[in-house]
């Protein structure tokens, strides 16, 4: 078989509905494809003498190239994750070259068939955007004449042909986004290369011989091409409702992965925090000589802790060894507010450690009036003089992907004061939750994939924790489906809310600037809140990240994921302020 090629402009209008099935079947595309092909003919044993060529096929026939042949279809594509499910109707020109192989001087035969083709297949995505397919085939004789036969044209028919007849198709395909919008939609370009084989074509008159070849004519085609599509915007989070609760459950689950993290190191710590670190600094004096680049040292005890958390405390602890490390190679200074009524002891501190330990000239300390009351909680506020802003930075192993959050709200709580859940998975898997007094709950996914049972379908249960439990309990089956993208490495920053939006728009733009590269992924988090003025403080920051990315022309806004997660989901350590201070922050991750 000889390759062919076929150009193929495909226009797509996206619909989607879902069943009550634990998947969710989606129409994902159709529209037109437009071409060209080139066949390869094999007529095995037939028997051409009859229609005027003066050669008998008595012997197995060679396969012959067509010329180029028009093309056209419409397609249908529909998305059952993990697979889809794909569907086309063709015209499609099967003509050829036929020639004895064996008998000099034969005449050549061109014929003129065309078919009308329906094919189906199944499409799966082995590496991102990267898709195979393949299936079986069905085709109806449209046309069929003899065409020519040497120099003699004839439009008489060729007799005995079979109708309708099987085949089958497989190919591949890549998806190439553009920044190209039209209506919320976005335009793709989708180099691909298939093959397609027709067989049985025509009854032959000869009887089967020791290589049972008779009554064979099949027809291959092999094409290369560019599609066109029109697709909508697909959404990353789909919401299934019952009545009662809601279950929001990612389409797609990512696995673990590596996370630079880059977090702002100067806001407040409590007096109790400063104390905790002086003692740890007592307790391994070494620390002090290390290099500011080793904000966890070897000799600290979580050091090779496996719990990310306790590695972003040894960060916290480790802060002012940093800070102090910066002054010690610049001009800037540290301005302290020590709001506490033991506000002389805490100065006294400060100074031995930045000025007797750390051998800091004492102009590189200040020390400002805060008048102590209650409200302020034994607290400790640092910045530099200059109002430039230091950061840590820390790479974590296997940390959870934010975008694996399941959110569970139920509608309303006038019917009990509390709740319970129950997770059932593959693998005989339980986990439950609660009692739960809020309406929502926010769960890691991440901890499904890793409990051993993997991907496959779970049913989530909540019931109340009253008499009722059994009479009440509401029940809701989904799906838990591994991405076929690598996702595996990244870097994640840190925004204090109280940084005004303009600040964490200069350093967004950083950010991106420096580490965000063609087809990454953007992850933006933030704590669920009730507060209107959070809500659309994250509406301006989230279009910024939006107008930023436009403006670069590299990717479609697809691969911008806005993931709200619960209290109960934390990064940082509960026991420290910091942590919360964190918390209640923003966040970017851009995913590599």
């Amino acid at each position: 078989m000889k390759s062919c090629i076929q150009y193929c402009i495909m226009i797509l209008i996206i619909h989607q509905f879902n069943t009550e099935s634990f998947g969710q079947i989606k129409v994902h595309s159709f529209g037109v494809d437009i071409g060209n092909s080139i066949n390869a003919i094999n007529v095995g044993y037939q028997n051409f003498e009859a229609l005027g060529m003066g050669t008998n096929f008595i012997t197995k026939g060679q396969p012959e190239l067509s010329y180029v042949q028009p093309y056209f279809g419409c397609s249908v594509l529909l998305e059952y994750q993990p697979f889809h499910l794909m569907g086309r109707c063709a015209y499609d020109d099967r003509s050829g070259i036929i020639q004895d192989e064996y008998v000099q001087n034969s005449l050549i035969m061109k014929p003129r068939m065309s078919y009308l083709t329906v094919e189906s297949a199944i499409m799966i995505e082995p590496w991102k955007n990267i898709f195979a397919y393949g299936g079986p085939s069905l085709s109806f004789l449209i046309q069929n004449q003899i065409g020519s036969i040497g120099d003699i044209p004839s439009t008489s028919s060729i007799s005995a042909m079979n109708s309708p007849i099987p085949g089958f198709f497989a190919g591949v395909s890549t998806l190439i986004p553009s920044n190209i919008n039209v209506e919320n939609r976005t335009v793709s370009i989708r180099p691909f290369a298939e093959t397609s084989l027709l067989v049985n074509q025509r009854t032959g008159e000869f009887l089967g011989n020791q290589d049972g070849f008779d009554n064979i004519w099949s027809t291959a085609s092999f094409r290369i091409g560019l599609s066109i599509a029109l697709v909508n915007k697909k959404t990353e989070i789909k919401e299934e409702n019952n009545g009662n609760f809601n279950l929001h459950i990612p389409e797609y689950f990512s696995g673990k992965r590596s996370m630079k993290e880059t977090m702002p190191l100067l806001n407040s710590m409590s007096v109790h925090e400063i104390k905790e670190i002086f003692d740890a600094y007592k307790q391994y004096p070494m620390s002090m000589n290390l290099s500011s680049s080793l904000l966890c040292t070897e000799i600290d005890p979580i050091r090779h802790s496996n719990d990310n958390t306790e590695q972003r405390l040894c960060i916290q602890k480790r802060a002012l060894h940093f800070i102090a490390q910066y002054l010690k190679n610049s001009e800037d200074m540290l301005v302290f507010a020590v709001c506490s009524k033991e506000v002389g002891s805490i100065e006294k501190m400060l100074t031995d450690f930045f000025i007797g330990t750390m051998n800091l000239p004492r102009r590189k300390i200040l020390f400002e009036t805060c008048k102590y009351t209650p409200n302020y909680d034994e607290q400790i506020y640092l910045s530099l003089a200059s109002g430039d802003i230091l950061y840590g930075n820390l790479e974590l192993e296997s940390v959870s992907p934010s975008e694996n959050i399941i959110e569970c709200t139920l509608d309303s709580l006038t019917s009990t004061s509390s709740w319970n859940i129950q997770i059932n998975g593959p693998e005989q898997f339980s986990m439950n939750l609660g009692p739960i007094n809020q309406r929502s709950v926010f769960l890691d996914g991440s901890t499904l994939l890793q409990s051993g049972a993997g991907t496959g379908s779970y049913s989530w249960t909540i019931a109340p924790t009253d008499d009722k439990q059994n009479a009440m309990s509401l029940k809701k089956q989904f799906f838990v489906r591994m991405t076929s993208e690598s996702k595996m490495q990244g870097h994640s920053f840190v925004y204090p809310q109280f940084w005004q939006d303009s600040i964490i728009q200069h350093q967004i733009m950083q950010d991106l600037s420096n580490y965000w590269k063609p087809n990454d992924e953007i992850v933006f988090v933030y704590q669920d809140s009730k507060k209107v003025s959070t809500n659309e403080r994250v509406k301006k920051i989230t279009q910024y990240i939006q107008d930023f990315v436009l403006k670069q022309d590299k990717r479609t806004l697809k691969n911008i994921k806005i993931i709200r997660k619960g209290g109960n989901l934390r990064l940082y350590d509960k026991k420290w302020s910091w942590g919360d201070f964190y918390e209640d922050g923003f966040r970017m991750e851009i995913v590599h």
